[in-house]
């Protein structure tokens, strides 16, 4: 059954089909790299992570089963590995272009969410989450990454005691700093605002303005701190930007 409202299930089957085809040009480039040279090879690799993260998005609003995404998960740390691979082989002189894919923007900082709430939910083992944390790094920069990193495992992580982007993750911070009993209230509070606190960010309203650059308005971060920590979503399982079907399974 599909999960977004708002786009019929054909316009998600249209933007599935580009993305694949997309991907497999890209995959196609990497398989016999020699006519890129290692900048091109990185963003390549790189735009392969971020075009699967799309898809997954887009399977997931068409209402796909959980289970049948594995293929698409494990890709994320394939070429993630990749894009490593092409940076570290840059001369000395190039290694600062690595700089801009490698920081916690506020983009990467929800593609790792959104990332870690996938291989979460479609139940990646400890190697893959050892190695895909490994590869996001970053670590003692921003207190709710660092914790959810600790939380899969990364015990020896130093933990920051700052937010980089507090006006959109405080509320969520605050979900981890309550006691069990208060995180589903806060955690449904964060949620309600969810939405109309991305107010001028990419993606924002897009399905009024964009003919087929929607994927989906999901909230991925509350789904990989629900399953993470364990909390009792029973009151919002059905709010309309919860992905619940990743905590669930359905």
């Amino acid at each position: 059954m599909i999960r977004d409202p708002l786009k019929p299930k054909d316009y998600f089957d249209a933007r599935i089909s580009f993305k694949l085809e997309c991907l497999a040009e890209d995959m196609e480039d990497l398989a016999a790299p020699e006519h890129l040279d290692l900048p091109a090879r990185m963003k390549v690799a790189y735009g392969v992570v971020d075009q699967t993260l799309s898809l997954l998005t887009i399977r997931y609003s068409r209402g796909d089963e959980i289970t049948g995404m594995c293929d698409e998960v494990e890709q994320l740390l394939t070429y993630r590995k990749r894009q490593k691979e092409f940076a570290d082989a840059l001369p000395d002189v190039e290694q600062p272009d690595r700089v801009m894919w490698e920081n916690l923007t506020q983009d990467s900082y929800e593609q790792y969410m959104q990332w870690l709430a996938f291989a979460a939910g479609v139940g990646m083992d400890q190697r893959y989450f050892q190695e895909t944390l490994a590869l996001m790094d970053n670590a003692g920069l921003d207190a709710l990454f660092d914790r959810i990193c600790v939380q899969f495992g990364d015990i020896n992580r130093p933990v920051a005691d700052t937010l980089l982007y507090k006006k959109h993750y405080a509320p969520l911070l605050k979900v981890l700093d309550a006691e069990p009993a208060e995180r589903p209230a806060l955690m449904k509070a964060f949620l309600d605002n969810w939405y109309d606190n991305r107010k001028g960010l990419p993606g924002y309203n897009l399905h009024l303005c964009s003919p087929d650059g929607y994927y989906g308005y999901w909230c991925f971060e509350a789904a990989l701190v629900v399953k993470l920590f364990d909390i009792d979503d029973s009151t919002f399982r059905d709010h309309r930007y919860y992905p619940a079907a990743l905590v669930h399974g359905d």
